[in-house]
């Protein structure tokens, strides 16, 4: 059996938290997810063909001819909400063309399982991690079997849409294959502070022991690769596909002190040589030595969450605890221990005014930041702050987004008084006051290493530049 997997190529949307150009801007990373299934595919006895459509700016006829060449039997895609329509019509482009049966995974899965399959693009769905519906599915698949009673598996029937839960148990981190990172194209991948090449994202625990009211993420099952696993995977891709940089996206790759210094432990002891970034929470854990033990071991930058000067609105708006004191040791052990550390930021939160946010935006400007990234707060999929605006409002927008009854629009900040054009102005001048400051173009420019990095930065400048006179379609 041979499944072809597509990646489909996505663009800025009006509802994204980020302005224009720090979602064009933000990088070209690999889809970890779909390299996890087609990792799964194989180890249920596929052949798999994985396209980055999107990495390689790829057209639709040049899809078409590679899949076609491929020979597949199943066509298979990566699904998210925000991209839901644009990843519906590639897989609906392929589909009339070749005329074969497509199957779905993916968060919209999980969130909007019976209104993604409502499309004629959609046959079949993969609910969770598929660890054990992949390889169920594909035996029934394989043999024109019924796909009834295979947890995790959604499908077609009589014209009726059959959702079937996975098992409660049915995600175990730790036993998942290394994603097929082999399928994916070289020298691609980038992101919007990345500086070598090859470079990569890595995973290593999923879940979050915090419950922020803006963040879907502590709804996953708290889980944790061991350390050895995760060693083992760094060597995989140092040795075997020569990465150089990686990202990792955990959600909090401090959660465990005692796992982390492990981990730079392990890798200390290995000899591998590899420059990696993670995200951290800001705490007492964070100590000086464990931020310069990870600096030995290759750490060269840490993203934290700060969100906003106004400690009491985070607090009561959006449940989540920071102390100033607290963000400016962390940050100020890790400059010294050599790390670049980046700070998340939140524009128009609850009970915010113009005041606030621009106490914000100073707020970064006098840290010791590398870097620093504002997004306006959206409801986003799956999180309380959604919920809690469903309730209110009555309507689903983004149930309503994925089954097309509604446009591609600003959700709207019903918390603050400030109107959405306030809000995108508000963080598009935080973003100036950060960035257009001498101290940050001259550490930028100085620390570059390629002239790669060079032209990704001047680009990214010049647009940001534009940025500031561009009106979002709303606004137009």
């Amino acid at each position: 059996m041979r499944v072809f997997l597509l990646y489909a190529p996505y663009h800025h949307k009006a509802f994204e938290e980020n302005i224009r150009t720090v979602s064009n801007d933000f990088g070209v990373l690999p889809p970890l997810n779909l390299a996890y299934a087609a990792a799964l595919f194989r180890e249920a006895g596929c052949e798999v063909r994985l396209m980055d459509a999107n990495a390689l700016r790829s057209t639709g006829d040049e899809v078409l001819k590679e899949a076609r060449a491929f020979g597949p039997d199943l066509l298979g895609t990566y699904v998210s909400t925000y991209m839901f329509h644009e990843t519906r019509e590639w897989l609906g482009f392929l589909k009339q063309n070749l005329g074969l049966p497509v199957v779905a995974g993916g968060i919209n899965l999980r969130l909007y399982p019976r209104e993604t399959l409502s499309w004629d693009e959609f046959d079949y769905g993969i609910i969770g991690s598929g660890q054990r519906s992949i390889r169920a599915f594909c035996r029934a698949f394989e043999s024109h079997a019924d796909m009834s009673g295979i947890p995790g598996v959604a499908y077609k029937q009589d014209g009726n849409v059959i959702i079937q839960p996975p098992e409660d148990d049915e995600q175990d981190f730790a036993g998942l294959p290394l994603p097929a990172r082999d399928l994916l194209p070289r020298g691609v991948y980038q992101s919007i502070v990345s500086q070598l090449q090859e470079f990569t994202v890595m995973l290593t625990s999923t879940g979050c022991n915090r419950r922020c009211s803006f963040c879907p993420i502590w709804r996953n099952p708290l889980q944790f690769k061991p350390v050895d696993a995760v060693l083992m995977e760094f060597e995989h891709l140092v040795k075997d596909l020569l990465i150089r940089e990686v990202d990792i996206f955990d959600a909090d790759m401090g959660m465990k002190p005692a796992r982390l210094r492990a981990v730079a432990e392990g890798l200390l002891d290995r000899g591998l040589s590899i420059d990696w970034s993670c995200r951290m929470s800001i705490g007492r854990h964070l100590t000086a030595d464990l931020l310069n033990l990870i600096a030995r071991a290759g750490c060269r930058r840490i993203f934290v969450g700060i969100e906003s000067a106004d400690t009491e609105k985070l607090h009561r708006g959006l449940n989540k605890v920071i102390s100033p004191e607290e963000v400016k040791r962390v940050l100020n052990d890790a400059v010294d221990a050599g790390i670049r550390p980046l700070g998340f930021f939140m524009t128009g939160l609850p009970g915010e005014t113009w005041s606030s946010m621009m106490a914000t935006a100073r707020l970064a400007a006098s840290l010791p930041l590398d870097y620093a990234q504002f997004s306006r707060l959206i409801p986003k999929p799956g999180t309380v702050l959604a919920e809690r605006i469903a309730r209110e409002t009555g309507v689903d927008y983004w149930r309503e987004y994925i089954l097309g009854n509604v446009p591609e629009r600003r959700i709207g900040s019903p918390w603050t008084g400030l109107t959405e054009k306030e809000i995108e102005i508000g963080t598009k001048l935080a973003y100036y006051m950060f960035y257009f400051r001498p101290r940050i173009l001259y550490r930028t420019f100085r620390d570059l290493r390629s002239p790669k990095e060079l032209f990704k930065y001047a680009r990214t400048t010049i647009r940001m530049v534009s940025d500031m006179f561009y009106k979002d379609r709303e606004d137009r």
